[in-house]
């Protein structure tokens, strides 16, 4: 009988509990709950981009940095342009090891033209990734919003060039890092591929000036379409590979032969690097520091 009374008790009590915890916790806990559970999750990507952003030593470059990362993470397009990179490269290395090719060691003796012709794929990959990307970094289907950068006290030159510097340090140098296993594969030899690829990546970073020189433009300021610019698109898909392959056999024939001259020749590209780099300042003071928003 009392155990009755008291399943009868908490039948009541269930009774009478439900309907308020129904339109409390339903409605008012469950919807804090998700918040909760939605700023959590982006506060997880925000905490690892704050601390991959406070590597950079400048203030621009680290608002650079954050933009990008923010466009990365809500532009379809300029997502899949970034990712379209790993698969092309792939496929390029691929094309260039089809009927017994392979990517030769420019170090051993006896290389010539011929061996770098093998896997000019792989270097044309290598150029036009940092070329496609400075190109998509101007362009926006939200460019009117580029007006903050004409309030802003930060200086717009700065700007234009902490996107060089972004994609040297985000995107090149970690592509290469990337590369490095597949020189790796092929060459067998690690200071090799290390001694290479610093000559690669100054080369395209010479090549990178080049292609802001012909176009500096602040990030995402552009409108995306037809009346885009046909020179720099030319210097990306044409010249770019083949200044790199060409500079890249200069080196193998001359540079690449003995200690001394390899340290001879990767100063003096680092010495034209540090030349040009001033040049591309100078052009981006005249052409970016009078600029007026027009959108």
């Amino acid at each position: 009988m009392q155990s009755m009374f008291f399943a009868f008790c908490g039948i009541v009590l269930l009774g009478v509990l439900l309907p308020a915890g129904a339109s409390k916790i339903s409605l008012s806990y469950a919807e804090s709950v998700s918040r909760a559970a939605v700023l959590e999750s982006a506060r997880r990507p925000t905490l690892r981009l704050r601390r991959l952003v406070s590597l950079l030593k400048r203030s621009e470059d680290r608002a650079i940095a954050t933009l990008i990362a923010r466009q990365f993470r809500y532009d379809i397009r300029f997502k899949m342009t970034v990712l379209g990179i790993i698969p092309l490269t792939a496929l390029y290395v691929y094309q260039g090891l089809q009927g017994g090719g392979r990517i030769y060691d420019p170090f051993q003796q006896g290389f010539d033209i011929k061996g770098m012709a093998g896997s000019s794929l792989l270097y044309v990959a290598i150029i036009l990734f940092p070329g496609i990307l400075k190109d998509e970094i101007g362009k926006s289907d939200n460019f009117q919003a580029a007006w903050v950068f004409f309030t802003t006290p930060a200086d717009r030159a700065t700007l234009v060039l902490a996107v060089k510097r972004v994609l040297t340090a985000y995107f090149l140098i970690p592509y290469l890092f990337l590369l490095g296993f597949v020189f790796y594969y092929f060459f067998r030899n690690p200071l090799h591929v290390v001694m290479h690829e610093v000559v690669i990546l100054l080369a395209s970073q010479l090549l990178l000036q080049i292609a802001f020189f012909i176009s500096p433009r602040l990030p995402f300021s552009a409108p995306r379409g037809m009346g885009e610019r046909v020179g720099l698109t030319t210097f990306i898909m044409l010249l770019g590979p083949v200044l790199l392959l060409v500079m890249l056999a200069f080196f193998s024939r001359f540079f690449y032969t003995n200690a001394l001259s390899y340290i001879v020749g990767t100063s003096a590209l680092g010495i034209l690097v540090m030349i040009v780099e001033r040049l591309l300042r100078l052009r981006v003071l005249r052409k970016v520091g009078g600029l007026e928003f027009a959108g």
